[in-house]
């Protein structure tokens, strides 16, 4: 009898162990999040001062916030340092991209954090986008549709993956694919590297006007200069028409990187063009650049 008392003992000590040993696990699990770096070129990881691996890292981590500093490694030493408060929550991905430059100011990247929203979604699976940037009031575009400048939160994203590009004049655009979730809000940060061979379209025309007033003889047969544009890169293969010279106008057309246009008129921020034979638009000045 006394063996089977201390048999059965053994049993529920061992039981025991197992599950409070399956509740920590458990426990602990339930507090961590997932850390994925990817850089060029390769760096090596530090959180909070300390080295946890060298990129591509993909790891669970366990929530909170961090300190994440990039290190350039091997032959890469002339590549600029990255470090910046990284947010890890439960049960959810923290992305980070870095295009790791000279400079900051040549240094380009993004970091994307999901969490939970405040309050349930008004229409069904979906969820809501947030988009920051560096420069501040950069281009929004989801899917590419414009949707305004950052700071700017989207709400009601169908869930499902989408493409997220942001734009600034004189910086390189950045693109970026993310998978929204109903319920959830995906938070990006993107920085984005200066375009060293943008010119700012106030000193090209004071240069020209210089020029002009040097080279230009007033005789008779002197005609009055035209000014053209050009159409530059944007990020999406296209730029919008508007009805008027306002973010907020209707999109009446849309052209492409490399097209030509005759100024018909010019407001701040804006040219107005002839984009097909007796049709007119509004194209914004940011993405357009003087050629005479």
């Amino acid at each position: 009898m006394r063996n089977k008392l201390v048999l059965l003992f053994v049993v529920f000590i061992f039981f025991g162990i197992i599950i409070a040993g399956r509740f920590t696990f458990l426990t602990f699990q339930a507090t961590d999040g997932r850390l994925k770096v990817i850089t060029s070129p390769n760096a090596t990881i530090y959180l909070n001062n300390a080295q946890v691996g060298k990129t591509p890292f993909e790891q669970k981590i366990k929530e909170g916030e961090y300190i994440l500093k990039l290190a350039p490694s091997g032959n890469s030493t002339e590549s600029a340092t990255f470090e910046s408060k990284v947010r890890i929550n439960k049960n959810t991905l923290t992305y980070v991209s870095q295009d790791l430059g000279t400079t900051n100011l040549t240094s380009s990247g993004v970091i994307f954090t999901i969490e939970k929203m405040a309050n349930k979604p008004e229409k069904p699976e979906t969820g809501e986008i947030e988009v920051q940037s560096e420069p501040t009031g950069a281009i929004v575009y989801l899917d590419s549709e414009e949707h305004g400048n950052s700071a700017i939160i989207l709400s009601g994203v169908d869930k499902g993956q989408h493409e997220i590009t942001v734009s600034a004049a004189g910086f390189f655009p950045r693109n970026e694919k993310i998978e929204v979730k109903p319920g959830y809000r995906v938070i990006g940060r993107f920085k984005l590297a200066i375009d060293p061979s943008h010119k700012k379209v106030d000193e090209s025309v004071d240069s020209k006007l210089a020029t002009s007033e040097v080279n230009i003889a007033p005789t008779p047969a002197s005609k009055a200069i035209k000014t053209t544009i050009v159409v530059k890169e944007t990020g999406t293969g296209f730029l919008r028409v508007r009805s008027e010279a306002s973010l907020s106008s209707t999109e009446s057309a849309r052209v492409k990187p490399g097209d030509k246009f005759e100024v018909i008129e010019e407001q701040t921020g804006w040219y107005r063009i002839e984009h097909e034979k007796g049709k007119f638009g509004w194209v914004s000045s940011q993405y357009t650049e003087k050629t005479q």
